[in-house]
C-alpha cells in the first residue's frame, strides 16, 4: 500500500451542498452535510474512495430587534387618553420563535410616568391566511395582545418575521404633574419564550428548532425600545377694560376693549371670543374692530353680532401660540 500511494496521483474533493443565502442565515434545524472523496491511480488502474458522511444540525440562533417606528416625541395634553406609540418587533435569528411583550412606564430620568392603556398587534383581519399587517392601527382589524398566546415570528419566511405593535398610554393630569414640556417615557420589550432570562451567547441543549441547541444572540434573548411623550399646553387669557366716552348717562357710549394673549408650548386652536352686550345698553352697529381693523356685524369676515350667539358679539381669532402677537378687540355700546 505504501508503494501504491507513492506512485499514485491523489485528488481530494470536499462535497457539501451549497447553502442558499437568506436574510436570517441557514434555518435552524437544517443539516450541514460534508463528505470527502478521493481518486487515485494504482498500477495503471483508476481507484476511488469516500470518507464517512459528517452531518450537523444547525442550532437555532435566537435574537430579536425592537425598534420605535414613531418619529419624534408624541405631543400630548395633560389628561389625554389612548396616545399611540408604534413599534416593530423582528425575529433576527434563524428559526421560528414566540416572543412575549412587556411594557414599562417607570423610567428613571423622565418627568412623569404614562399609564398603560392597551397593546395591540397588527394582525390579519380575518385570521384566514398568512398575516398581512399594514402597519396602520385599525381597531376593527388588529387584535389586543394576549400574554397567554404571544406572537410567533418566523425568521425564514418573508412577511412573517416581524410584527407591528401599537402601544397606547394615558397621560396623567390635568394639573401638575405633568406640566409644559415635561417628558414621559414608555418602553416596549420583546423577549424570547424559549430562552427567556439567559445571558447573551448562552445555549439551551435540544431546545432549538429541529432538535439542535437554542443559542442566544449577542444581544441576549430580549430587545427593548423607548418612545417619549412630550406635554404641550396652551393657555389663552383675555382681559377686559371699558372707557365711558362722556358722562355715565343715557345716550353716552362705552367702548370696551378685549386683550387676548396665549402662553405655553402648544397651539390653541379655534380661539373664539364671545361677549354679551350688557343689560341696560344697546350695541352700536358696525363698531367691532380687531387690531384696529373694522369688521362687519354679519358672518363672513370672522365677526358678527347677534348671529352666532344671540345678544353677543362673536369674533373668531383662529389658532394662537405663545409667539402670536396679542389680539385686541374693541366694540361700543350705548347706555339706554
Amino acid at each position: 500500500m505504501r508503494t501504491v500511494l507513492c506512485r499514485g496521483l491523489l485528488m481530494v474533493a470536499l462535497l457539501a451542498p451549497a447553502v442558499s443565502a437568506r436574510g436570517a442565515g441557514t434555518p435552524a434545524g437544517d443539516t450541514v452535510t460534508n463528505q470527502a472523496s478521493l481518486t487515485f491511480e494504482a498500477g495503471g488502474a483508476p481507484g476511488s474512495s469516500t470518507s464517512n458522511v459528517h452531518v450537523i444540525t444547525v442550532d437555532e440562533l435566537i435574537a430579536v430587534s425592537t425598534t420605535l417606528q414613531t418619529i419624534g416625541n408624541v405631543l400630548v395634553a395633560p389628561g389625554a387618553t389612548g396616545e399611540l406609540l408604534t413599534f416593530r418587533v423582528e425575529n433576527t435569528g434563524n428559526g421560528v420563535e414566540d416572543f412575549t411583550l412587556a411594557v414599562s412606564n417607570a423610567a428613571a430620568g423622565d418627568d412623569f410616568d404614562p399609564s398603560l392603556n392597551t397593546v395591540y398587534v397588527d394582525t390579519d383581519p380575518d385570521g384566514a391566511g398568512p398575516a398581512v399587517p399594514d402597519g396602520v392601527f385599525n381597531v376593527a382589524d388588529d387584535l389586543p395582545y394576549n400574554a397567554a398566546s404571544p406572537p410567533t415570528l418566523d425568521a425564514n419566511t418573508a412577511g412573517q418575521e416581524a410584527i407591528t405593535v401599537f402601544l397606547f398610554n394615558d397621560i396623567p393630569g390635568p394639573g401638575p404633574p405633568p406640566t409644559d414640556d415635561d417628558l414621559g417615557d414608555s418602553e416596549l420589550t420583546a423577549e424570547s419564550v424559549t430562552v427567556a432570562g439567559l445571558a447573551p451567547g448562552a445555549a439551551l441543549a435540544g431546545a432549538g428548532d429541529g432538535g439542535g441547541d437554542a443559542v442566544t444572540g449577542p444581544g441576549g434573548p430580549s430587545s427593548a425600545a423607548t418612545g417619549t411623550y412630550q406635554v404641550v399646553t396652551s393657555l389663552v387669557s383675555v382681559s377686559k377694560s371699558g372707557t365711558v366716552l362722556g358722562p355715565a348717562a343715557p345716550g353716552t357710549q362705552i367702548e370696551y376693549s378685549l386683550d387676548v394673549s396665549a402662553t405655553g408650548s402648544g397651539t390653541a386652536t379655534a380661539v373664539m371670543i364671545r361677549d354679551a352686550i350688557p343689560v341696560g345698553t344697546t350695541y352700536v352697529a358696525g363698531s367691532i374692530e380687531l387690531d384696529s381693523v373694522p369688521l362687519s356685524d354679519v358672518p363672513g369676515d370672522g365677526a358678527d353680532f347677534n348671529v352666532s350667539n344671540p345678544g353677543a358679539i362673536t369674533v373668531d381669532l383662529g389658532d394662537m401660540t405663545s409667539v402670536t402677537p396679542n389680539r385686541t378687540i374693541t366694540f361700543r355700546v350705548t347706555i339706554n
